[in-house]
């Protein structure tokens, strides 16, 4: 597992080698290849925020992967 920080993300952000590979993900989702359930959320009023669980994967991929968003 990485866990990867903003800064870490933005660094290895190239628009040139992503706008294909999301064009593709769109491709094999439409074609539904993707397993995708549905998200999670987690309302946390007295702390006054919440959390989002999100998951996928492309049949035949080696990896999966969760997103975990939170904001307070």
């Amino acid at each position: 597992m990485r866990i990867l920080n903003r800064q870490q993300i933005l660094a290895a952000f190239d628009a040139e080698t992503i706008t294909p590979l999301l064009k593709q993900g769109f491709i094999a989702y439409s074609q539904q290849r993707v397993q995708q359930p549905p998200a999670q959320h987690f309302l946390f009023e007295q702390a006054a925020g919440d959390c989002c669980i999100k998951s996928a994967w492309l049949e035949g991929d080696e990896l999966f992967v969760v997103k975990i968003s939170t904001g307070f």
